[in-house]
This record gives structure tokens, sequence and C-alpha cells, in this order.
């Protein structure tokens, strides 16, 4: 499980934002704290997803994004990203 502790009261960023959804699933089945880690919800337990390079947590976050999206991707149509990006960049 996580071993970032933070200096208040020693609790794993885990572990304090487990006390705000209580007995309630996860709003976030992914967190991310740059610095101290990054931690995967599948299903009822916590997964603590560790990489052995600068700045891992970010690493694993953009990586588990980017298979979500592949993933979902496959079950709908496909729309070109750049024209949702297009509309909203100033010309």
């Amino acid at each position: 499980m996580a071993k970032a502790k933070l200096t208040l009261g020693g609790k794993t960023e885990l572990a304090r934002y487990a006390e705000n959804y209580g007995t309630d699933k996860p709003a976030l089945r992914a967190l991310c704290v740059v610095g101290r880690g990054f931690w995967v919800c599948t299903g009822e337990q916590w997964h603590d997803n560790r990489c052995n390079c600068t700045e891992g947590e970010v690493v694993g976050l953009v990586a588990a994004l980017i298979n979500t999206c592949q993933r979902v991707a496959r079950t709908r149509l496909q729309p070109d990203a750049r024209d949702y990006l297009d509309k909203q960049m100033p010309p």
C-alpha cells in the first residue's frame, strides 16, 4: 500500500482520500499525487503503481489514461480529437 506519509497526522494520501468516501464507492478510480504516488482502484481494492523512474507517478497516470482512452475508443465512434481542440483554440 502507499508508503508516502504526510507530516500532519502521518496519514497516507490514500488513507486521507478513503476517509472522504467512507463506505461509498470512491468517486475517483485513480489518484495521483505528484512526488508521492499513483494508486488505482480495481473494484474494491486499491493498488499502488510504482515506477522507478523520475516522476514515476505521473508516468503511471499518463499510461493509465492512454490505456483507458484506447479501451473506450474501441466501443465508440472515433472522432478525431483535434476536432475538439481546434474549436477551443483561438485563431
